[in-house]
């Protein structure tokens, strides 16, 4: 059980400092996606789909990664030795 636990928590750590980067990454993403989608330089401009595709994966990928990251860190934060 000690092998497990001494595998598992440095993978928890990185894992949520992986979420945190993706959800900094991916809003980035959305925002520039976003901003590229209103930026219409002439009447009648067509853009196609895949800024409005970037925006609905980046706004539903960013909070999910958030979400996830900060769960494993009160998980953490919670079973921590020094707490105890």
């Amino acid at each position: 059980m000690s092998f497990v636990r001494a595998l598992i928590t440095p993978l928890l750590s990185t894992i949520a400092a992986v979420c945190f980067t993706a959800a900094a990454i991916l809003g980035l993403a959305g925002l520039a996606a976003w901003a590229d989608y209103q930026n219409l330089h002439f009447p009648g401009a067509y853009q196609c789909s895949d800024a409005a595709s970037t925006i609905w994966v980046a706004g539903i990928m960013a909070p999910l990664s958030l979400i996830l990251a900060v769960g494993i860190v009160c998980f953490r934060w919670k079973r921590s030795a020094w707490r105890a």
